[in-house]
């Protein structure tokens, strides 16, 4: 007779699979106290950031126009320009868009290429990020003024960039008689100071002559994929310590490869032979001026205040700066800030929305009307 199991016996196989279940809840209860626990660390964190903060991170990781493939091109004076007839969509959270581009790249048609008595040349606000066309400054004020206007915005760009692009556009026909308004943005300064070598133009300190560094398109083709890269991440969006985490990395990935972009390229100057702050814009506009009067155009500064200016009513970083060196050049500015209100901006992207564009383009009108410029 075979012998009775004892109840309590239990096989091999039977304990192997208890283990197994005790370990599985002992990675599981492990693993859900790791998220619980960074939860709980991210909302603390998110919760300690500022208002400006969680701006700053949402450009870290936003959609930004020139760093989408396809959308700009190399371009061997002027580092880059927007890609010619182009017709894609471009959105963030508090926008979407669509972007169309003229023969020459600018967010117009292609008939105020020859025919316009304005040119509005700026950055992402003159480009007119986040608006549709008929809502952009420029076309605002030609419909204001009845003058035919030119908006040759383009994202990213620097004063230095937005006057060699002036240049450039008069080899191509007569500026006689126009008139030049340069939309300034106070993130304009760092973009004039050739901050990614070989691909901002920057200028020369030389009291011979007026002249400013060379792009390289390997540098171009090396900073885009960095730049590129650093917008593409769904946890940088949506995770204040991740994105930190991430600012950090990027950070040493780009001061890297601008010490590469040196090596390969001696040619470009040292850092220190650059003009900075108050010599580069003293530079910058009396060169501007003298151009002005040789083409016998006029030009025009619009100064923009940045949302967390209107928000504080205080003056933006460098204003001062920029005012006096625009007087000492005898070139004409007119203020935004004192018809712009933090209601005109979208408020996060910190572009202006259609109200800003709107009251920006009747502020200048009313600045040109008022001092016999039309």
């Amino acid at each position: 007779m075979e012998p009775v199991q004892d109840r309590d016996e239990t096989s091999d196989s039977e304990v192997v699979g208890i283990d197994s279940v005790r370990y599985s809840v002992k990675i599981s209860v492990i693993v859900a106290s790791v998220l619980f626990t960074l939860v709980v660390v991210e909302a603390a964190y998110r919760f300690s950031f500022s208002t400006n903060e969680l701006r700053e991170k949402y450009w870290r990781n936003c959609n930004v126009f020139q760093y989408t493939a396809g959308n700009i091109q190399f371009h061997a004076t002027l580092g880059y320009i927007n890609a010619p007839n182009l017709d894609v969509r471009f959105e963030n959270p508090e926008y979407t868009t669509r972007i169309q581009t003229n023969s020459l790249g600018f967010r117009d048609d292609e008939a105020a290429i020859a025919e316009a008595e304005v040119l509005f040349l700026g950055d992402s606000l003159c480009f007119g990020w986040g608006v549709d066309e008929d809502e952009i400054c420029s076309r605002h004020f030609e419909n204001i003024s009845g003058k035919r206007v030119l908006n040759m915005g383009v994202s990213g760009y620097g004063t230095v960039q937005q006057f060699l692009l002036l240049k450039e556009f008069g080899e191509s026909g007569n500026l006689e008689g126009r008139i030049a308004i340069f939309l300034f943005y106070p993130n304009d300064i760092v973009e004039s100071e050739g901050i990614l070598p070989g691909l901002y133009p920057a200028i020369v300190s030389d009291s011979s002559r007026f002249y400013t560094t060379e792009p390289f398109e390997d540098a171009f083709q090396d900073w885009f994929f960095v730049l590129e890269a650093q917008t593409n991440s769904f946890l940088g969006r949506h995770s204040c310590l991740w994105n930190r985490v991430r600012s950090a990395s990027y950070h040493d990935k780009k001061v890297r490869l601008a010490s590469t972009i040196r090596e390969r390229h001696p040619e470009l100057p040292k850092r220190k032979d650059i003009l900075l702050g108050k010599e580069l814009f003293d530079s910058l506009f009396h060169e501007i001026n003298a151009f002005s009067a040789k083409n016998h155009i006029v030009p025009v500064f619009a100064l923009i205040p940045p949302l967390p200016s209107v928000e504080s009513n205080q003056d933006w970083a460098g204003g001062p700066m920029i005012r006096m060196a625009l007087e000492r050049a005898a070139i004409k500015y007119v203020e935004l800030g004192i018809t712009l209100g933090p209601e005109d901006y979208f408020q996060t992207d910190c572009h202006w929305n259609t109200n800003g564009h709107k009251k920006a383009a009747k502020r200048i009108h009313q600045y040109l009307i008022g001092n016999g410029m039309l």
